[in-house]
């Protein structure tokens, strides 16, 4: 999905989120068709410490225009 998004010339930030950075999956693909990367764990193994929802929170917060969300998870 992101990859049509971004042919459809939309801006795609996406953010990636895992218990453990070892644990993140599609990094490198995720990060080619993505404007921005923003990797979250659970443990602060990556940049970033926390959920989704936190970077999510964060970004609207300081005014990033978001119009469409879409979240997926592993099982």
């Amino acid at each position: 999905m992101a990859s049509a998004l971004k042919r459809a010339r939309n801006r795609v930030l996406s953010i990636v989120g895992a218990r453990h950075k070892e644990l993140a999956i599609l990094e490198p693909e995720m990060c080619a068709v993505s404007d921005l990367l923003m990797i979250t764990t659970d443990d602060g193994s990556s940049a970033d410490k926390g959920f989704i929802t936190d970077k999510l929170c964060q970004l609207m917060q300081n005014g990033t225009g978001i119009d469409l969300f879409v979240a997926a998870a592993q099982s």
